[in-house]
């Protein structure tokens, strides 16, 4: 079980319980001023709360889109938190939050703006977001929260042939990857590269405001520390299952517990 403490947040304007030992991107790299960005000390885990724009329902479109969506996750874990969102005067507006989570997802794994060449690289689920109760009551009465998880997979970087030639674009410089031609990734079935994604949207209508906090689990990471282990048991696959299952739970873990403790303290934050 992992050990949590308040933390400051965008100077302090908002508070919420996060993971002890959690690396503050900040002091290691530039961080936008809308976000907020945690790293896990011991696996490539990582937290972002991003304050977005408010979404309305006429932004919203088919959530589905064009990526074909893969089975789904559930969250939160703790079923405790699941609970109905104060009663809206809006008759839709659970509809329209859930289709706001829905859009918030895919916006935070589009690598395209072109959404058929995304949905050829891209394999996600929808699944249903999940009111959540905010422990906070002040907060409670002025915002509506969502809780949704999925599973994102897409080709790992098409690696360059030996000898290496020359790049060609500054993309190809600077990643050392090259894209592949067309119909190659199909026909070679590329390695397919997984990442869980935790989704908390905590919505702010009179502030215009979507606050999301996401945590991503990616599943490369976890499997080479699981199968080096030398006193895991034979049979590999079972052992990243484990890993995996246990990264999720902590993100589904973290963003339960934010719900429970996240307190705005200055509301000018939101302009």
């Amino acid at each position: 079980m992992a050990a949590f403490a308040p933390q400051d947040l965008f100077g302090g304007a908002i508070v919420a319980e996060l993971p002890v030992g959690w690396i503050d991107a900040s002091d290691i790299r530039q961080i936008p001023d809308h976000q907020e960005v945690f790293l896990s000390p011991s696996t490539l885990t990582s937290m972002i709360i991003e304050i977005n724009e408010y979404v309305s329902a006429s932004t919203t479109q088919s959530p589905s889109g064009n990526h074909e969506p893969i089975s789904a996750i559930t969250a939160p874990s703790d079923q405790s938190d699941r609970t109905q969102n104060p009663a809206p005067q809006n008759p839709n507006a659970d509809e329209d939050d859930q289709r706001a989570a829905l859009y918030h997802l895919h916006d935070l794994i589009s690598t395209s703006e072109d959404e058929e060449a995304s949905s050829t690289r891209l394999k996600l689920s929808t699944p249903t977001p999940v009111p959540v109760t905010l422990g906070n009551t002040d907060l409670a009465k002025q915002a509506r929260a969502w809780q949704i998880a999925a599973r994102v997979s897409s080709p790992a970087p098409f690696p360059l042939p030996d000898p290496f030639p020359p790049p060609q674009t500054m993309e190809e410089a600077l990643t050392g990857t090259r894209a592949a031609p067309p119909n190659q990734a199909q026909t070679n079935n590329p390695t397919m590269e997984t990442t869980t994604l935790h989704l908390l949207l905590i919505r702010l209508p009179a502030q215009q405001t979507d606050l999301c906090i996401q945590v991503n689990v990616p599943w490369k990471e976890l499997q080479p520390a699981a199968t080096a282990d030398s006193t895991a048991p034979r049979g590999g696959d079972r052992v990243v299952e484990e890993a995996v299952r246990q990264e999720e739970a902590l993100g589904s873990q973290i963003l339960a517990r934010v719900a429970r403790t996240v307190e705005v303290r200055e509301w000018g934050l939101f302009g």
